[in-house]
């Protein structure tokens, strides 16, 4: 029997996951992505990955978008031979129940969060000028690039002590994915850079344990499945040994926005 003539694949939405499982005797890696319109998207944790065990790997695509119905393929090899699974349709479809906040360098401490009534106000999206006033000419000469990600605040509410160091740890990675009830204008999940939070009482009496937070949060592009997550205390020299070095990550991300160290 020839390598992949008894693949598999199989999804199946799990609450807020949606779990996968592609099988192969003799698998020795593989890639997992989802099927989107135009193009396919790797799963985060699922990319150039070995089985989690002989000829079977399970996971999980955490950032699938909820109340939609998606599709996913593989390509796996046994090192000499590469075949592709799929694409199948997933069982089911993801339902948050809720809002949620996930840190791509560290989904597993996705926390389900309050946002208040009117929590997300207004958003901007500014468009960079270069504005050249020319002697003896009325009007100035104005170059626009492209206009930029919406900025904005976000109002959260925590309850309870455990639920505001939560939120913190949350707040500590610079991207994480909100997934958000229909409302707030975002169809998808949306990936968003946080920046400065405000911790504010919400009564006067010092032993409440509720608090108000005010997040300023600018919206980016979803961070690669490979990236490289650097945990806090790394130095800059460890930094450079890593497989991908300074000269990697400036040729992909010449403008930097997305290279950042996530804490562990």
């Amino acid at each position: 029997m020839a390598f992949g003539d008894d693949k598999a694949m199989s999804a199946e939405a799990q609450g807020h996951n949606m779990a996968i499982i592609v099988t192969a005797a003799g698998m020795t890696g593989l890639t997992v992505y989802r099927v989107i319109s135009g193009g396919t998207l790797d799963v985060r944790g699922a990319k150039n990955t070995t089985p989690t065990g002989s000829g079977i790997w399970t996971g999980a695509d955490v950032e699938a978008p909820p109340g939609k119905t998606v599709q996913y393929a593989a390509d796996i090899t046994d090192g000499a031979t590469n075949v592709t699974v799929g694409p199948v349709t997933a069982t089911g479809q993801v339902d948050h129940q809720g809002d949620w906040l996930l840190p791509t360098g560290n989904p597993a401490i996705a926390t389900n969060i309050l946002v208040e009534a009117g929590g997300v106000g207004e958003l901007t999206r500014d468009a960079q000028q270069d504005v050249q006033p020319i002697l003896n000419r009325q009007s100035p000469v104005v170059v626009s690039f492209g206009r930029r990600y919406f900025e904005g605040e976000i109002d959260f509410l925590t309850l309870e002590a455990n639920e505001a160091e939560s939120l913190l740890n949350i707040l500590s990675y610079p991207v994480v994915m909100f997934v958000s009830r229909p409302g707030y204008g975002f169809d998808e999940p949306v990936y968003l850079a946080l920046g400065r939070a405000k911790e504010e009482r919400t009564s006067p009496f010092g032993w409440e344990t509720s608090r108000r937070w005010n997040v300023k949060v600018t919206k980016v592009d979803r961070p690669p499945a490979d990236y490289p997550y650097t945990a806090i205390g790394v130095s800059w020299l460890t930094r450079e040994n890593v497989p991908n070095t300074w000269t990697t990550a400036a040729g992909n991300y010449a403008n930097w926005r997305e290279y950042a160290g996530y804490p562990a």
